[in-house]
């Protein structure tokens, strides 16, 4: 790399001491001046006369180059001396200790240059960051990002896009230089090309510089993994040289960590939105369930449900009307979660209404009137719900039920084996119209009827194993012998599937309805 006199001097004017070292020494031996030339321009000179001295018949000019990369960059000259077989060897390793000099000055250049634009770049980040620290909507970011790396990089025109998910939008300074379209368009080009930045000096196939645009730079900007937004900027005078680019890198890397603190903050209010819609959604359903069993003279009943998530499909409904029976009812909406908990109150809502309201009213009007009000709804939906609906006459003890396909519903007699009760009927949202049936079984003293969702049956261990019928049966025999009331015995069977499913988490709602048949006290 070549060097100019001026620069030559000003560096040897930083080295002067080593340079008047250098010359006395020579003097000290017998030369009569030593100077440093670049090109026909003194640079450096003792003694400092100004003038060449002048020499008799024997005494002699000796050079020797400062050479950097093959070129020259100055030349040492020591006039007046006598031999100069002896002393060239003398001058070419001064001629070296100046050369070092001088490429210790340049590095030393280069590193007070590259400290300086490192703090330029800090100074950068740090104004973008204070300046759009208060941003937490991404319009506004998106706007403030642009505003702020149009002024910190002096370009003619600046914009930041973000694509995420259905989300799109292209914030400009102002004017636009391009349609947002345009620039959509080459933001999915920029994303085919896994992230290379784009550096535009010319038309292209695909895009035409702006009026007054010589060229456009585009930064990617990577949130967690993936190439989300970008910054492009356009510029009117030259290309973009690279410590330019350098600075829209590091703008880059702190956009792009601005974005994700705002994407975050929105996803955490998002979160926290839907976490309290959940929470009221639960409020009501849980509302919407009997809040204590009825008091029936001849039963004893406990009720308890537990939702896999905040609000489930599981259902039970206890519904006395003064001068009519008793009806209560347990149902499942296949799925969890908002979908399932608004399907249980629509199916809740249509078989308390007709219980309340239908005159001489049975468990298989109740299931046939829903199926037919339900149906469509279930249907556009796709899912489905069972339901076992009963009806206590008291003075027969006789419970009259429809089975619209719930199981388990598992009879335990005082005086017989348990058994599972069949369906009557499909289920509801299944066909559009059924043929309902209906079946009655005795609820004497210490029988029992549990009522359960598959939530107990299908509870499994890791391996996969599941509770199953097999085991709600031996389990059900076992706590209807050893227990006297109902709360004991639903008591029992949650600490069975709970020790039994121990180290795995609830998947599906739980829900269990215990009825006894007991004497009047």
């Amino acid at each position: 790399m070549s060097m100019t006199p001026q620069q030559l001097a000003e560096i040897m004017e930083l080295q002067q001491e080593q340079f008047l070292l250098v010359a006395e020494a020579w003097v000290a031996a017998g030369a009569k001046q030593v100077s440093l030339w670049s090109g026909e321009t003194i640079v450096a000179q003792y003694p400092a006369n100004g003038s060449a001295p002048a020499l008799t018949e024997h005494e002699l000019v000796i050079t020797a180059p400062l050479m950097r990369d093959n070129t020259s960059i100055g030349e040492l000259r020591v006039y007046g001396v006598d031999s100069p077989e002896r002393n060239i060897p003398r001058l070419n390793a001064d001629a070296n200790l100046l050369l070092n000099l001088v490429n210790l000055e340049g590095e030393l250049d280069m590193l007070t240059a590259a400290f300086v634009e490192n703090q330029d770049q800090l100074l950068a980040v740090y104004e973008l960051s204070r300046l759009t620290r208060n941003q937490l909507d991404l319009p506004h970011t998106l706007q403030a990002l642009a505003n702020q790396t149009r002024r910190l990089t002096l370009v003619d025109g600046c914009c930041a896009m973000l694509v995420n998910n259905d989300y799109k939008h292209v914030a400009w300074t102002d004017p636009p230089l391009l349609d947002n379209a345009t620039m959509l368009k080459l933001f999915r080009r920029f994303q085919e090309s896994r992230g290379a930045e784009l550096h535009l000096y010319t038309d292209t196939s695909y895009l035409q510089l702006p009026s007054g645009i010589r060229s456009i730079f585009v930064e990617p900007i990577y949130i967690r993994g993936e190439i989300v937004a970008a910054i492009g900027l356009f510029k009117s005078s030259n290309l973009f040289s690279s410590p330019e680019m350098k600075l829209i890198r590091v703008i880059g890397e702190q956009v792009g960590a601005h974005i994700e603190n705002v994407l975050l903050y929105k996803e955490t209010l998002d979160q926290t939105r839907i976490h309290a819609e959940m929470e009221l959604a639960q409020q009501v359903q849980r509302h919407l369930l009997p809040q204590g069993p009825p008091r029936i003279p001849t039963l004893d009943i406990s009720a308890q449900t537990r939702p896999a998530l905040q609000v489930g499909g599981d259902f039970y409904d206890f519904i006395t009307v003064p001068n009519r029976r008793f009806v209560f009812g347990v149902g499942d909406v296949a799925g969890k979660g908002l979908p399932a908990a608004l399907l249980m109150a629509m199916i809740r809502t249509s078989i308390r209404s007709k219980a309340i309201f239908m005159p001489n009213v049975t468990p298989a009007m109740l299931v046939s009137r829903s199926i037919d009000d339900l149906y469509e709804d279930f249907t556009k939906l796709g899912m489905f719900a069972s339901a076992f609906i009963a009806q206590y006459h008291p003075e027969e003890q006789l419970l009259v039920y429809t089975n619209a396909g719930h199981a388990p519903v598992i009879y335990c007699p005082h005086d017989g084996p348990v058994q599972m009760l069949d369906a009557t009927c499909p289920v509801i949202g299944f066909l559009p119209f059924a043929d309902v049936g209906e079946a009655s079984i005795p609820l004497r003293p210490n029988d029992v009827l549990i009522l359960a969702s598959d939530g107990f049956s299908e509870t499994r261990i890791r391996s996969g194993e599941l509770f199953g019928f097999d085991r709600m049966l031996e389990m059900s025999e076992q706590l209807t012998r050893q227990y006297q009331t109902a709360r004991e015995i639903s008591e029992g069977l949650f600490v069975a599937i709970d020790a039994f499913g121990a180290g795995t988490p609830q998947d599906d709602d739980q829900t269990l309805v215990v009825i006894r048949g007991c004497s009047i006290h």
